[in-house]
């Protein structure tokens, strides 16, 4: 566990040396640049981007406020803000009308249409897809945080994965009914997204 008295920067290159993981590295699992981890190294105080710490600290596989303790209070206000409001929820049946399959630069693709607002006084009421009767997902199956923005693939909380669907099966039907050629397969299906 990084020291807390440090500086922020200096937390996130003790973790790293910890995992013996280079820059590179940990740019790489956390989907970020090489500059963004050198940068992150250099400063004092952690930033205000969420979902740039969110990717740094799922690569180490620690909880947000481990990594940036400092933003605890920040943290829980917009927590307790997005509950307090609205909540959000999709359908995670990749096959439900509301969503859509799609090619992009003949890359298959999802488009999670079916994510919607809802008054938070609702969330007891709002449980079932209006399309397709599947059970929908408005909360994290890890800590059961409620989701509170649109297209959240991970828990701020936890940095638990909202869904698992589109299952491989459920990918390789979508990929076949957008008629993808075996060429496109092999460039462009590696990853399911989502």
């Amino acid at each position: 566990m990084a020291d807390h008295s440090a500086s922020f920067g200096e937390r996130v290159a003790e973790l790293r040396e910890q995992k013996k993981m280079p820059q590179r590295e940990l740019a790489r699992l956390a989907g970020v640049s090489q500059a963004s981890v050198s940068r992150l190294e250099s400063l004092i105080e952690p930033p205000l981007d969420i979902p740039l710490l969110s990717k740094i600290s799922r690569a180490f596989g620690i909880a947000l406020p481990e990594l940036a303790p400092e933003l605890q209070d920040r943290l829980q206000s917009l927590e307790q803000q997005s509950e307090n409001d609205v909540f959000c929820v999709f359908c995670p049946n990749p096959f439900c009308q509301k969503n859509h399959h799609t090619l992009q630069n003949g890359v298959p693709s999802i488009s999670w249409k079916s994510f919607e607002s809802i008054a938070a006084a609702e969330f007891e009421e709002v449980n079932f897809c209006a399309s397709c009767g599947e059970a929908l997902v408005k909360q994290c199956p890890n800590c059961s945080r409620r989701m509170g923005n649109k297209l959240t693939r991970f828990c701020v909380r936890c940095g638990s994965k909202m869904t698992e669907r589109p299952s491989k099966d459920e990918w390789s039907a979508i990929v076949n009914r957008l008629k993808v050629t075996t060429s496109e397969k092999a460039e462009g299906t590696g990853e399911i997204p989502f």
